[in-house]
């Protein structure tokens, strides 16, 4: 968008995964993380 409230909006998307064998006992099982980072300019001064 280049024009109006939300002309310098943006979206990222971004994946991993952590994938562990059992080795460490306190943790034993597989993780995957999924994070959507919004981001908008604010003029405070």
């Amino acid at each position: 968008m280049q024009e109006g409230p939300a002309k310098d909006l943006s979206f990222r998307l971004r994946f991993a995964n952590y994938r562990s064998n059992g080795a460490y006992s306190g943790y034993s099982s597989d993780v995957y993380d999924t994070r959507l980072i919004v981001e908008y300019p604010l003029s405070i001064l």
